[in-house]
């Protein structure tokens, strides 16, 4: 049975600008960082927001929430593993962007991964050693890089 909400998003926590690309750059050439992601896992993966070009609902507008990649599967251990590949892809990116800060002169920022699970989902699946919920972070958490 398919899991219908997402049960994590992670915020990307950067502004798309014509010169950095964060989404073409997390989608990778001809979307290749996703397709990667999907074939290991199954996962669906949806990158929406500010900046995102993903134009949903019916007026077909961007959503006006910060860029953001939800991750959903149909099982635990591809979500486990969509999860673990899509922060590795943002650190890249994440190191990525400070040298493009770097190179252009500009504050580089403290970046972090900042994933949101949706527990309500979660909480259908045991955590390794015991309780619901747990999860790779136990919940919201944040990574510092």
């Amino acid at each position: 049975r398919a899991i219908k909400n997402p049960p994590c998003l992670f915020l990307i926590g950067i502004n798309n600008d014509k010169d950095f690309q964060v989404p073409r750059r997390i989608i990778g050439a001809k979307g290749a960082n996703m397709k990667r992601i999907v074939k290991q896992t199954e996962a669906k993966l949806r990158l929406r927001g500010v900046g995102s070009g993903y134009f949903e609902g019916t007026g077909q507008k961007e959503s006006s929430e910060p860029l953001q990649l939800c991750v959903s599967c149909t099982s635990m251990e591809g979500y486990r593993t969509a999860v673990t590949n899509v922060e590795d892809l943002l650190k890249r990116v994440y190191e990525e962007y400070r040298q493009y800060c770097r190179d252009g002169g500009m504050d580089v920022p403290s970046l972090e991964i900042n994933l949101s699970e949706n527990q309500l989902v979660y909480s259908r699946f045991s955590a390794p050693g015991g309780g619901g919920g747990g999860g790779p972070c136990g919940g919201p958490c944040r990574l510092s890089l």
